[in-house]
């Protein structure tokens, strides 16, 4: 076979085809419909496309990357699976670690909260630093058990240049949540790269973006924040004689990846991208994408209390987006750590993860997965240049700590905090298993959970992380402190009364179940209005405390009047609530409920509410 016939010309079989045309076909199967129809706008602001068919000029060599993993085995893309050890005690540690390292994780992260005098024999018996990676993140005393550790690796006569891991302290994380500059830092930061100097693997500085993705960031005001960040940390580093070079080849970025699959690839494209063009304005013109260092974790700010094993489906799509976007370095969370103490089946499945994306699905074996991909490309542009223009306005203010006193970045991050907050109360942005798809039969003990809280500082404006369905949680918690206080006959259910036996009327029957088990409560079985008068009556029978009317537009123009009158009548003093909006009733008649709910109501305001007259009328009974 000639080499010819071994490259198949593709063009001469086919043909090539115009966006016009692309456009025309796509309108053509919306039945005439503009596809512009279809175009949505996320929280950054970009408009996402239904259609892309092509990628900014030169998108492939801004943000993609070129060159293969160098390493002991031959692998297109490698990242370390990592496995945070929490610090009891330091045997404690070294057997956990050790357990971690047999079974599929090659880095460890010590979580240094507390101690900083440690018997680095003790933690690091065994545990060889120059077959793995090795890490620490936790407060300011950890600046000091780092500077030990490398005293450690020398007193071991440990090769220095094959030992890798990093530092994982933001300086500027105290400031952020407690409103707390320690300007010592940076003074300790600077012995840590006296000390790791001779450690080329070993890098000393990071800069996190965690704090601005748990508070509810969009993409580009958390990319933004973090090259402020960055810029911030280089400058006043450089004043300590180190030159831009050494600082930023020993530089970690921390990153959350979130549920936003897209665009959170894009986002670490453009991170790497921007990070770049900093250095190269710091002089560094043959610094590259390649020569950063991404770790990423997955976020706590989806995970969930209820339905607590959709976290894990929620861990590997974001450690997808990690490896795709091109993460060095990777630790997913147990997907239980948000309430109670992590298992060793929580850890085991969170290490398992990285490992079925590298040994099973293969996304070690593509240097680039995102590359070509038009619409991950153009996602990427336009991150980069909103959160680029964002980092300019920044430093006309003087830099990150001063726009931080100034307000702006509060202003930033709250921003999207607050159009997040808005869409997860109407149930819009969905979280599975709590605001929307809630297991009914989930038993809970609200005693037992060991839930994590956040302690903001007393003085100015801070950023508080949370999670976005705690508002629906908490909603639920109360209901089953309730219900495990009373009875389990007491919890409060709703009755669905349809107004026909319509497609529409089971649709909103189903959606008004959806509506009140967010919040705990259960559901009877549906009511098929014959006789009004009659269905009233045996309604005002039932266990229920709350009536939920159910029909088509044309049922509520026609039947709902009389029945809410005779359902009033018949069911003394339990709500009645119509599931449809105000324009489906003539007007006037909306003031014949209690409530209306709809898909955009505000289901915390009207949940609250409705919980806090049925609970009170359940304790007065």
């Amino acid at each position: 076979m000639s080499e010819s016939d071994k490259n198949l010309q593709l063009k001469e079989y086919f043909k090539e085809i115009t966006p016009e045309e692309w456009r025309t076909k796509a309108e053509k199967d919306l039945k005439g419909a503009s596809l512009d129809k279809l175009t949505s706008i996320c929280y950054e602001g970009i408009p996402i496309k239904p259609l892309y068919t092509s990628a900014p000029e030169g998108a492939a060599d801004r943000y993609g990357r070129h060159t293969p993993y160098e390493g002991p085995e031959p692998e297109a893309r490698h990242w370390t699976n990592y496995e945070l050890i929490p610090l009891a005690s330091e045997k404690e540690a070294n057997h956990m670690a050790l357990k971690a390292l047999e079974n599929g994780a090659d880095g460890i992260i010590f979580d240094l909260q507390k101690d900083a005098d440690l018997n680095f024999d003790d933690l690091m018996r065994d545990i060889m630093p120059q077959y793995c990676h090795v890490s620490f993140t936790g407060g300011p005393t950890t600046l000091v058990c780092i500077k030990n550790y490398l005293k450690y690796i020398v007193s071991q006569d440990l090769p220095a240049e094959e030992v890798r891991g990093f530092l994982k302290y933001d300086p500027f994380y105290p400031l952020l949540t407690q409103n707390n500059l320690n300007e010592k830092s940076f003074a300790l930061l600077k012995n840590i790269m006296d000390t790791s100097s001779t450690m080329p693997g070993f890098r000393g500085l990071t800069v996190s973006g965690s704090v601005f993705h748990e508070s509810g960031a969009d993409t580009v005001v958390e990319t933004a924040m973090m090259i402020s960040a960055v810029t911030e940390l280089i400058d006043r580093l450089s004043e300590s004689d180190f030159s831009p070079e050494i600082l930023f080849h020993n530089l970690v970025l921390s990153v959350r990846c979130g549920r936003e699959f897209f665009l959170e690839i894009a986002k670490l494209r453009a991170l790497r991208f921007l990070v770049t063009k900093l250095a190269h304005a710091y002089g560094l013109t043959s610094f590259t994408g390649d020569d950063i260092y991404l770790h990423v974790n997955t976020a706590r700010f989806d995970k969930t209390l209820f339905d607590p094993h959709t976290n894990m489906l929620r861990n590997t799509t974001e450690a997808m987006s990690a490896i795709i976007g091109g993460c060095n370095s990777l630790h997913v969370i147990p997907y239980d750590e948000i309430f109670r103490p992590v298992s060793s089946f929580s850890t085991r499945i969170s290490r398992n993860v990285s490992l079925i994306l590298k040994e099973e699905s293969y996304l070690n074996k593509v240097v680039d997965p995102a590359a070509g991909s038009y619409y991950i490309e153009s996602l990427t542009d336009d991150i980069a240049n909103n959160a680029w223009k964002i980092f300019l306005e920044m430093e006309e203010l003087g830099g990150f700590v001063k726009a931080y006193h100034s307000g702006y970045i509060q202003d930033q991050v709250e921003k999207g905090a607050n159009a997040r907050k808005v869409k997860t109360a109407s149930r819009r942005d969905v979280f599975v298993g709590v605001n929307q798809y809630a297991n009914a039969s989930e038993i809970l003990d609200p005693d037992a959970l060991k839930l994590k809280k956040y302690t903001p500082g007393e003085e100015g404006p801070v950023l508080t992380p949370y999670r976005g369905a705690w508002p629906f949680e908490q909603l639920r918690l109360k209901t089953e402190k309730f219900v495990k206080r009373m009875g389990r006959e007491h919890r409060p259910n709703i009755e669905p009364i349809l107004l026909s036996n319509t497609a529409m009327a089971k649709a909103r029957a189903s959606f008004a179940t959806g509506f009140f088990a967010s919040a705990g409560f259960g559901s009877l079985d549906e009511m098929i209005v014959d006789n009004v008068k009659e269905n009233a009556k045996k309604a005002g029978q039932q266990r229920a405390d709350i009536i939920v009317f159910c029909g088509s537009d044309e049922d509520y123009r026609h039947n709902a009047r009389q029945a809410a009158e005779k359902f009033r009548s018949g069911c003394k003093g339990k709500l009645l609530i119509l599931a449809g909006p105000p324009e489906a009733l003539e007007e006037g008649y909306a003031g014949l409920f209690d409530y209306l709910i709809h898909r955009k109501s505000n289901a915390i305001e009207i949940l609250e509410q409705i919980q806090e007259k049925v609970l009170s009328k359940s304790k007065n009974n």
